[in-house]
């Protein structure tokens, strides 16, 4: 129940945001549209297993006011797929195991513009899990039998954002930034020894409409 009222919650907010970036009059104003590719994994292994990195898929939208001195803030809100590879290795055997985590992704950042197109840009996120499932192969030498199962983590993850980007006149945009999560995901990890949270990059495409050129 707490994750529809979560997801309920940025809907309302980003709807007079999106809104009120489609009125023509407003030149300063606009929204867009964005998709790309994440790499994710997880923080702090255990010492015989080793978190790599997992590629998955970014659609969003995004609503940003252009603020003086070559200063904007950006409004976004996204589906990002995420989680990361969990290579377990010992003398004797080898596993692997995927994370696959689908989160409803929120980020604030503010831009720097140092010319026209290129920018800089910081901010934080607040991500609301819709999925969280392993797939993993418990035993060694038989590939076509895995195992699926859902996994419980907390209900909102957190965390800052860096990132550089580039704007062209038509409209198409791209970005690199990169995700930090600072919310311990998984409170009972390693008996709580340990935090294990999301980290990140993330590459897109994006294009807006109705931007003064």
């Amino acid at each position: 129940m707490k994750r529809y009222f979560y997801f309920t919650t940025l809907i309302l907010f980003f709807l007079p945001l999106i809104t009120s970036a489609q009125q023509n009059d407003r030149p300063n104003h606009y929204w867009g549209l964005r998709a790309g590719l994440n790499a994710s994994t997880l923080t702090n292994p255990p010492t015989t297993i080793e978190y790599r990195f997992k590629p998955g898929l970014y659609v969003g939208g995004y609503y940003q006011r252009n603020l003086k001195r070559g200063m904007a803030v950006a409004f976004e809100l996204g589906y990002s797929q995420m989680g990361a590879y969990n290579i377990f290795s010992s003398p004797y055997s080898y596993d692997k195991t995927v994370f696959k985590f689908n989160y409803l992704t929120a980020p604030i950042t503010f831009k720097k513009y140092f010319t026209k197109s290129f920018y800089i840009q910081l901010g934080g996120y607040l991500s609301l899990p819709l999925s969280t499932k392993q797939k993993y192969w418990p035993w060694v030498g038989f590939p076509n039998h895995s195992v699926k199962e859902n996994i419980g983590l907390t209900s909102l993850d957190a965390g800052i954002i860096g990132g550089c980007g580039y704007d062209l006149p038509n409209g198409l945009n791209f970005s690199f930034r990169y995700f930090n999560g600072l919310v311990n995901i998984e409170p009972q990890y390693l008996g709580g020894a340990k935090s294990l949270r999301n980290i990140y990059f993330q590459f897109a495409v994006g294009y807006s409409f109705g931007k003064k050129k």
